[in-house]
C-alpha cells in the first residue's frame, strides 16, 4: 500500500483500513525470524498530514498475533494494538555523513524516496517493534523441565530438582572465602 506525496492534501486526511495479514508478510525480505504469525486482519487507523515535504503519519495498529512462548515453547494468542508517530522527511535531507550523533527528535525520523511512503513497510516495522522481547504465554509460565523437558504448567515431573548446579563450575562448589576482621 503506497502513499503518494502529492496526493496528500495540506489539511492531512484520516485512513482507515484493514490489510491483510499474508500481503504484509510479503513485504518482509527475510520474515523466517520474526517469531510470530498473524492470526487475525491488521485493523489501521491512520491520520496522515503534510508540511512542506515532511509527512507525519499518528496511527493505531490492531491485530491478533500467535507466537511462541520463551519458556514452556506453546504457541498462544497475543493480541497486539500500537499506536506510534513517524515522521518522513525526503531521503536528499539524509545526512550521509554516518558518524553524526543521533538526537531525541531524530529517533522517529525517516526518509521516503521516489515522492511515496509504503505505509505497509511502516505497519510491519511498528508490529515488530511493540512485540516483547522475551514472549511469555501468561506471567506465571514455569517452563520446561531442564532434566527431562516436560511442560511444568501441565504436569509436575518426578525429575529431582534440588541440587541443579552447573557442572561447568563444580571446582567452585566446596570453594570456601575466609572472613579477615
Amino acid at each position: 500500500m503506497k502513499l503518494k506525496i502529492e496526493e496528500i492534501p495540506h489539511s492531512g486526511f484520516h485512513l482507515k483500513k484493514v490489510l491483510d495479514a499474508d500481503s504484509l508478510m510479503g513485504i518482509s525480505r527475510d520474515n523466517r525470524g520474526v517469531g510470530f504469525t498473524f492470526d487475525a486482519p491488521i485493523s489501521l487507523d491512520l491520520k496522515v498530514a503534510k508540511s512542506k515535504r515532511d509527512v507525519f503519519i499518528h496511527g493505531r495498529i490492531a491485530t491478533r498475533l500467535i507466537m511462541k512462548c520463551s519458556r514452556c515453547l506453546g504457541k498462544f494468542d497475543y493480541p497486539l494494538i500500537s499506536n506510534f508517530e513517524c515522521i518522513f522527511s525526503p531521503s536528499e535531507y539524509r545526512s550521509t555523513t554516518e558518524d553524526l550523533e543521533l538526537e531525541i527528535q531524530d529517533l522517529g525520523l525517516s526518509f521516503y524516496q521516489d515522492e511515496e511512503i509504503d505505509i505497509s513497510e511502516v505497519v510491519l516495522e511498528q508490529i515488530i517493534l511493540d512485540i516483547p522481547f522475551k514472549s511469555l504465554c501468561h506471567d506465571n509460565c514455569r517452563g520446561l523441565c531442564n532434566e527431562c523437558g516436560k511442560d511444568l504448567n501441565r504436569d509436575m515431573c518426578e525429575c529431582s530438582h534440588k541440587d541443579v548446579f552447573n557442572k561447568g563450575f563444580s571446582k567452585l562448589r566446596d570453594f570456601k572465602v575466609e572472613s579477615r576482621k
